[in-house]
């Protein structure tokens, strides 16, 4: 028998520090809320010309043909894990601080300015 509820293994599962009232000093905020730009979901460079890669087509010897399947076999699994990132980044909200905020320093930062002339 545990001695904590339900509901208190649910919010530590989640979210251990809702009990402290976390929303009153996190906000999550979307990549469009926060002015980021979208994240890809195509790999940032190219080695499908790399010389293991486009020596599938070339059946010297088993070695050759190894290391070949081996390097397809990782651009594939490199292909699907920026798909699933881009995916993830696209749904999944950041927490931020409230008054912690980049516009909050952003708006500090040119008060700032606008005295010192």
């Amino acid at each position: 028998m545990s001695c904590f509820s339900q509901e208190e293994l649910e919010d530590f599962a989640t979210l251990p520090l809702r009990s402290i009232g976390l929303e009153q000093y996190v906000r999550l905020l979307s990549r469009q809320e926060l002015k980021l730009p979208e994240v890809s979901s195509k790999m940032p460079f190219d080695v499908s010309h790399h010389p293991q890669v486009v020596g599938i087509m070339c059946l010297c010897d088993t070695l050759s043909q190894a290391q070949t399947s081996a390097a397809l076999a990782v651009l594939t699994r490199l292909n699907n894990d920026v798909q699933v990132y881009a995916a993830q980044c696209g749904t999944k909200p950041t927490p931020k601080m409230i008054g912690m905020l980049d516009w909050n320093f952003t708006k500090f930062g040119s008060r700032e300015l606008v005295k010192a002339h």
